[in-house]
Parts: structure tokens; C-alpha cells; sequence
């Protein structure tokens, strides 16, 4: 299966319009004779996916395999996929678990290649973005990346799934499995640590330190 499906590889482009409830009404009665609807969900989370991997894995062959793997475990398993939350809620805590689980396979001791293009600080701190506005490579503000890196897993974690993945607060709690309170928490704790973060790094990049 290719990850870098675009819109002229889709076989049925009039399904583009559906949503994603109904294509995965499709997915469960078409596969996986037919894929066009699975195409489009493809088409639709992939980017965003990659993203969203990349930033929590740290390594680019890294995050495309586990990318991969994760569009064939929904291949395969969409027809189990109960429907008790969202897709997008049932993909991300695909994505959540089995970027963790790679990374934890990484070596504690070494150095995350993060990219420095993607985002700025509104979008990170306050201003959420439309998947359309998700599709760089990485953070244009060095000031933003390094202040991410001075975050805990945890924070660095619920910041990329609420401001990089665009979760809502209750995607969030379905995903990693906290009640809503504690994310709100959480994220609540882990902006003002990214401020801070930001503070220091912007004093250090000026000479201020």
C-alpha cells in the first residue's frame, strides 16, 4: 500500500463528498474486493497521519513505516471497528499506540531529528487549523521546536494531538484513555509549560541568557 496516495490515484472521486461514517459503511461491505471508498479515507488522514507520527516517533523512515502500518491495520480491522466513537477517534488511537509503542523501541539516548517547518505559535498555543493548513513537514519557528523538546513526553504528546492533529477534547480522552477533566488539565498544565518553554528559548536565541 503507497502512502502517498493524492486525489487522481482515488478510482471513484465522487466519493470524495461522502463522510466518514458513510465510507466506512462502504469499507465494511466493499472490501476488500473494492477499495475506492477506503482510497478516499486514505486520501482524506494520511497527511495528517504522517504528520502526527513523525512528531511523536522523531524519525522520518520511522513515522512513514509506522504510517504505513497503521492505513493496513485499518484495512483489515474496519470491519470490527464498532462505531462506538468516531473514525477519526478509532484512527487516532491506532496512530497513538502504535507511534508510542515504536518510539519506546527507540533508543532513550537518542537524539530526536524533529523537523523545524509546520506551524506557528498561534496555532500551537491558541488557534486551531483545518487539516488543509497541516500539510507541511515540519516547524518553520526554531523557537517552537525547541520549546517542544523542552516538554515531557506526555506534554509534548497532548499538545501535538489537540494543535498539530486537531483532536477535540473528548477525541483527546478517547485516545489515550484519560477522563475529560484530566485532559483539560493536562493540556491546561502543558500550554503554560510551552509558554514558559518558548519564553526561554526566545531570551536564549536574543542573547539574553
Amino acid at each position: 500500500m503507497s502512502i502517498n496516495l493524492n486525489i487522481s490515484s482515488i478510482s471513484e472521486k465522487r466519493l470524495i463528498h461522502l463522510t466518514d461514517e458513510e465510507l466506512v459503511s462502504r469499507c465494511k461491505t466493499e472490501l476488500p474486493h473494492l477499495t475506492s471508498a477506503f482510497e478516499v479515507l486514505l486520501y482524506r488522514y494520511q497527511p495528517i497521519v504522517l504528520i502526527t507520527c513523525y512528531k511523536l516517533i522523531g524519525n522520518n523512515q520511522d513515522a512513514e513505516e509506522v504510517c504505513q502500518d497503521v492505513f493496513v491495520r485499518v484495512f483489515h480491522h474496519i470491519k470490527n471497528f464498532k462505531e462506538r466513537s468516531s473514525f477519526k477517534t478509532w484512527l487516532y488511537r491506532i496512530v497513538h499506540n502504535a507511534s508510542i509503542s515504536k518510539a519506546m523501541g527507540r533508543s532513550k539516548y537518542e537524539k530526536k531529528a524533529v523537523g523545524l517547518s509546520e506551524v506557528n505559535e498561534n496555532q500551537i498555543i491558541g488557534k486551531r487549523t483545518s487539516n488543509n493548513d497541516k500539510s507541511g513537514t515540519g516547524f518553520e519557528d526554531l523557537q517552537i521546536y525547541l520549546a517542544l523538546e523542552l516538554l515531557s513526553e506526555e506534554d509534548r504528546r497532548i499538545m501535538l494531538l489537540r494543535f498539530i492533529s486537531g483532536l477535540s477534547i473528548k477525541e483527546i480522552s478517547d485516545v489515550i484513555g484519560i477522563e475529560i477533566n484530566a485532559v483539560k488539565v493536562r493540556l491546561f498544565r502543558a500550554k503554560n509549560r510551552f509558554r514558559s518553554a518558548y519564553g526561554r528559548t526566545t531570551c536564549s536565541q536574543n542573547g539574553k541568557f
